[in-house]
């Protein structure tokens, strides 16, 4: 793939506008080498940490700088790992990136016709499979975006509370306000807080949505339900949507949380489960022939691994064979 190529599907990944065909050319990409994925996770940690305005240099020297050191000489990084600083290559690079989407705004700006707009009150972040997002709220909570998710929110919170609206996974960093509490909606149930961090799984295809607190306090509201349920750090509420019924639990927090730092977890999950996780994390498409023994169970524990690994730790274990062409997985019993 062309240079100017991968710095534009790079470009659209780090800024969200990446379109399904897109992400799956970058995911090609990356599945060519090991560098390549170091290459973008260390972009992506730069790019999604707050920072001062990037130091601008010359952009041709950048482009060249950044292919020379990080892409043509790949054999080299291989060979010998201390000749090539990481850190400063991936900050020129995201310097590189922060400046060509300046560039890029620049110029519709001052090519397109003047028009009145109003810019939306309300705010969608939504993420592809296989996409993860650190989102920066205006009362300066954070939200960890997980794959296939999607959160809805004012752009700026004007009323009494501070609301947010979830479809999928997220985490969230609440930044405290007694004046404004912090709710998040995802089909029956809002999550009540002032100042916390939780977890909130809420993905439409699945049975159960789950509620984990990390630090603070947090009150659960069920649209069917008068009664409230308040967590204490440790503790999680599972609730099923079909039975509308509830239970408290304790839980690990790397099992729960693990996902924002890399960490693919399954304890005791059927094939079902282990399918859908996989589709969402590598955004690939899974097609089964035969059917998995009954009692068929993962449990394991997978930190920054690629795809090919897993599968291949899993064929001779778990008693499938696999293809992976591209984004399509084909897995036989």
């Amino acid at each position: 793939m062309a240079r100017k190529d991968i710095n534009e599907l790079i470009q659209k990944y780090l800024t969200s506008s990446i379109d399904q065909t897109e992400l799956k050319q970058l995911k090609m990409w990356l599945n060519e080498d090991q560098n390549n994925q170091n290459m973008l996770r260390d972009l992506e940690r730069i790019w999604q940490e707050p920072s001062e305005e990037p130091e601008i240099i010359n952009s041709n020297e950048l482009i060249d700088q950044i292919w020379d050191a990080g892409v043509e000489k790949k054999h080299k990084i291989r060979s010998d790992p201390k000749r090539f600083n990481w850190a400063h290559f991936t900050k020129v690079a995201a310097s590189f990136l922060i400046i060509l989407a300046t560039i890029a705004i620049a110029y519709q700006f001052y090519q397109a016709p003047p028009e009145k707009e109003t810019v939306s009150e309300y705010v969608v972040k939504a993420n592809l499979s296989g996409q993860k997002a650190k989102i920066y709220l205006s009362d300066g909570s954070i939200a960890w975006l997980n794959a296939d998710s999607r959160i809805i929110y004012r752009r700026h919170f004007k009323d009494s509370v501070r609301a947010i609206e979830l479809t999928g996974e997220a985490y969230f960093e609440v930044a405290k306000d007694p004046s404004k509490p912090f709710v998040v909606t995802s089909g029956a149930l809002s999550v009540r807080a002032l100042g916390t961090s939780f977890n909130v799984n809420a993905y439409p295809d699945q049975p159960l949505t789950q509620v984990s607190l990390l630090t603070g306090r947090v009150k659960i509201e069920m649209a069917n339900d008068a009664r409230d349920v308040v967590l204490l750090p440790g503790q999680q509420i599972v609730y099923n949507k079909k039975s509308e019924e509830f239970a408290e639990s304790v839980f690990d927090p790397v099992e729960t949380i693990g996902w924002k730092e890399g960490v693919l977890t399954f304890k005791q999950a059927n094939y079902q489960e282990v399918v859908r996780k996989l589709e969402r994390w590598f955004a690939v498409e899974i097609h089964t022939y035969g059917t998995p023994p009954d009692d068929w169970q993962l449990t394991a524990h997978y930190e920054d691994e690629v795809l090919v690994n897993i599968l291949k730790n899993l064929e001779f274990g778990k008693g499938f064979k696999y293809e992976l062409n591209q984004e399509v997985l084909t897995i036989k019993f």
